[in-house]
C-alpha cells in the first residue's frame, strides 16, 4: 500500500472518532468542514490539507466558491469550496508568489519570478507566459474589469521596478515613471483607475494612474521601506506594512494622512486585503489573522491561524469568507501544518 494511502486511511479512522468529516480527493486530504475543530477555532469553516508538506504562498478566491492555491513546489490547485474538492491541478506552473483574478474570476494570472503566466484550470496547464523583465516578478494585481495587468519586481539599474500590461494582448503598455527601485507589492483600486506601490524605497508609497503610469501622488509614512501595501476598493484608503519594523498604518489615499496605527506583534507578515465594502481590514499577525474596523478603529475579530505564520490570504467576492495559507515551518521549528484555511468573516 502506497505511504499517502496509509496515511488516508490513519486519518479517515482518527476523523471517524473524532466526529470530522473527511474527503480523500487522491493527493489531498480534506478536512470539510473541521466539525469539533470549530471549537477551538471560532470561525473556522473548513481546511485542505497537503500531506506532501509544501509552503502555500498563494491563494485566491476566483469566485464565492472556487479558490486557487499555489505552492513552492510549482502546484497550483482549484478547489470547489462547496465539497472541499479538487477541481483540477497544474503540476508545472512554477513559483508563483501571488495570483491577480478579476470580478469575472478569469483570467487567473500568476507573478512567477520572471514570468507572468496565465492559468488554464480547465486544460490544467499554463496558458501562456509573458516575460516581465523585472528580475523577478515578485508582485501582481489585475484590474477588476480584467483589462490591465500591474506587476512589480526587484528593478534596478538593469530596467524599470513596475510595468503595465494589457491582459488581452499582454503587450507592455507603460513603465511608470520609469521607477527603478525594488517593489515588493502592488494594489489595485476597485474602479481600476490607480494603484499603489510600495518597496525598498524608504521615502515614499507611490500612487499612479492606470494604464498612463503617471505619478499622481507620493506619501511619506515614516518607515524605512516597505513589505506590502494594499489600497481599498473605494480608492480612499490604504494601508502600509513597513519593513524592517513591522508596523501597519492606515492612511488617506488622498492626501496621505496617517489614520492609525495597527496592533502587531512585531512580525507580521506581508498579507493584508480591504474588504469588498472598504469597511474593514484583514491583514495576517505571524500566526493571528486578525480583522480590523476602520469607522470603529477597532480590532473586531482575531482568529488563530495554526502553528506556522500565515503566508497569505484573500477575501471572497462577497466578503462573507477569508482563505489563508501557511507553511511547515513555525517559529519553534517543524510544525507540519501545511494547510489552506477557510474562515468566516464576523
Amino acid at each position: 500500500m502506497p505511504h499517502s494511502n496509509r496515511i488516508a486511511k490513519i486519518l479517515l479512522s482518527i476523523a471517524a472518532i473524532c466526529g470530522f468529516s473527511i474527503l480523500s480527493t487522491g493527493c489531498t486530504i480534506c478536512i470539510w468542514p473541521p466539525g469539533a475543530m470549530q471549537r477551538q477555532a471560532p470561525g473556522l469553516i473548513g481546511c485542505l490539507e497537503y500531506p506532501w508538506s509544501p509552503d502555500i504562498r498563494a491563494v485566491e478566491f476566483t469566485s464565492n466558491e472556487t479558490l486557487v492555491s499555489a505552492d513552492n513546489g510549482g502546484k497550483v490547485v482549484f478547489w470547489d469550496l462547496k465539497t472541499g474538492g479538487i477541481v483540477s491541478q497544474i503540476d508545472d506552473a512554477g513559483a508563483i508568489a501571488e495570483f491577480a483574478v478579476p470580478k469575472s474570476g478569469k483570467p487567473v494570472v500568476g507573478a512567477d519570478l520572471n514570468d507572468l503566466c496565465v492559468l488554464d484550470p480547465d486544460n490544467h496547464r499554463v496558458l501562456d507566459a509573458t516575460s516581465t523583465h523585472l528580475e523577478p516578478a515578485v508582485t501582481a494585481a489585475i484590474s477588476p474589469d480584467g483589462r490591465y495587468v500591474v506587476c512589480g519586481g526587484e528593478g534596478g539599474d538593469s530596467g524599470p521596478g513596475l510595468a503595465i500590461y494589457d491582459a488581452v494582448t499582454w503587450k507592455k503598455i507603460a513603465n511608470p515613471g520609469d521607477y527603478r527601485k525594488s517593489v515588493r507589492s502592488v494594489s489595485i483600486s476597485g474602479d481600476g483607475s490607480i494603484f499603489l506601490s510600495a518597496g525598498d524605497d524608504s521615502d515614499a508609497v507611490r500612487v499612479w494612474a492606470i494604464p498612463s503610469g503617471r505619478l499622481v501622488s507620493a506619501f511619506h509614512l515614516g518607515f524605512d521601506g516597505y513589505e506590502a501595501v494594499a489600497i481599498s476598493p473605494d480608492g480612499k484608503l490604504g494601508a502600509a506594512l513597513s519593513s524592517p519594523a513591522h508596523k501597519l498604518k492606515l492612511f488617506n489615499v488622498a492626501d496621505g494622512t496617517i489614520l492609525a496605527t495597527l496592533p502587531t506583534n512585531g512580525r507580521s507578515s506581508r498579507s493584508m486585503q480591504f474588504t469588498p465594502d472598504s469597511r474593514r481590514l484583514v491583514y495576517a499577525d505571524e500566526t493571528v489573522l486578525r480583522v480590523w474596523d476602520i469607522p470603529s478603529r477597532h480590532q473586531v475579530a482575531a482568529f488563530m491561524g495554526g502553528q506556522s505564520e500565515i503566508w497569505c490570504l484573500s477575501i471572497s467576492p462577497d466578503g462573507r469568507t477569508v482563505a489563508t495559507g501557511s507553511g511547515v515551518q513555525s517559529y519553534s521549528g517543524w510544525a507540519n501544518d501545511t494547510v489552506v484555511r477557510i474562515y468566516r468573516l464576523p
